[in-house]
């Protein structure tokens, strides 16, 4: 039974890790250096944010292309949500999306009017047949806008795996987006697995900066199973935004425990958003910490885990919590966290919460 639950254990890292994505099949949306406005997967008030948001110089109008030849699927259009939005499925079995589109171009016009006109409706969601409408490779299909449930102009750009509609990180595809700058952490939290199998309400663990690249915290003594959670974000070159971190791991004495990676998700998933977060705590503070360990109602595909994240802290030699912050480009920042044990007698979540206090 133990060597069954480790290989089940691991399954989901060797799967993850195979997953190879073509980085030469497409090209970029627009012909302009790619500056964006928000990450795959971030979170959002009620959702996960299924693609990136690129900067479209604060104006309307600018021409969008087909990143790649193929037939369009799908136009919907909207008052809000994405506007004027159009999909088009590629022959390498994935499928693009263009959305918050202040117009198509005029062919695409054209068959939009016919059908709004047939449904004697401005709104649309129109499936088409693959001989419909064919695009060509870098053929401009329309032009950007601030369509839908916008808040300025830019556009929204999805990667869907075409069989399923699962939405994919579209920097997987080598889309190119300028980025040097490490992810950053504002603050680290600890959580305690109580013995009702709750968890405690997290407490704020004071960082220590080394370098640009490496945090660190005084040793902490505690008992029993703990993890971890953190308050953050990351953000490219040549542009200020605070967008979500790709990818966050953890580790004890270098073997990983729980990987969050922002590769991909099924949209039915953003239902559970609030499962990656401490929503309780976001509702008091209106701050999001992501939680890195798993809890009962969490079944969320972007995590990889090992004990649900949890580590046990019991009576033998020190030990390292390492917490790996990356983006999609490698940039990153860790965490070392020493951990010690503390006979149960003498330690309290009272005590544990003054001690991180005052680290």
């Amino acid at each position: 039974m133990k060597i069954l639950f480790i290989i089940f254990s691991i399954i989901p890292w060797l799967i993850h890790s195979q997953i190879k994505y073509p980085t030469s099949d497409f090209s970029n949306p627009l012909e302009i250096p790619l500056i964006l406005n928000g990450n795959f997967g971030e979170s959002r008030s009620n959702h996960f944010h299924s693609g990136i948001d690129i900067k479209t110089q604060l104006k309307e109008g600018l021409k969008v292309f087909s990143v790649a030849k193929g037939n369009i699927s799908r136009i919907k259009i909207d008052h809000g949500g994405f506007g004027k939005a159009i999909y088009v499925n590629h022959p390498n079995g994935y499928t693009t999306v263009y959305a918050h589109l202040k117009k198509f171009n005029s062919s695409i016009e054209e068959f939009v009017k016919r059908i709004q006109y047939k449904k004697q409706s401005y709104e649309i969601d129109f499936y088409l047949n693959s001989s419909d409408l064919k695009v060509f490779d870098n053929e401009i299909i329309g032009f950007s806008g601030n369509t839908g449930s916008s808040s300025g102009p830019h556009l929204h750009f999805e990667t869907r795996k075409t069989i399923n509609q699962k939405a994919l990180n579209p920097l997987l595809f080598g889309i190119e987006i300028k980025d040097t700058k490490r992810p950053v952490v504002n603050s680290l939290y600890m959580y305690k697995k109580l013995k009702s199998g709750l968890t405690s309400q997290p407490y704020e663990v004071l960082l220590n900066k080394i370098n640009d690249s490496t945090f660190t915290t005084k040793k902490i003594k505690v008992n029993g199973l703990v993890s971890f959670g953190l308050s953050g974000f990351d953000s490219q070159d040549l542009a200020k935004n605070k967008n979500g971190i790709y990818e966050i791991s953890t580790f004890l004495n270098d073997t990983l425990i729980n990987s969050i990676k922002f590769d991909s998700f099924f949209f039915e998933e953003s239902i559970k958003i609030n499962s990656l977060i401490d929503y309780s705590f976001y509702i008091k503070n209106k701050k999001r910490i992501l939680k890195l360990f798993l809890e009962e109602e969490n079944d969320l595909s972007i995590y990889s885990t090992k004990n649900n994240g949890f580590i046990d802290v019991k009576q033998r030699a020190e030990l390292l919590f390492k917490i790996v912050a990356s983006d999609i480009k490698g940039n990153s920042i860790s965490i070392n966290v020493p951990l010690d044990f503390e006979n149960i007698a003498k330690t309290t979540l009272t005590n544990i919460q003054k001690k991180l206090t005052i680290a």
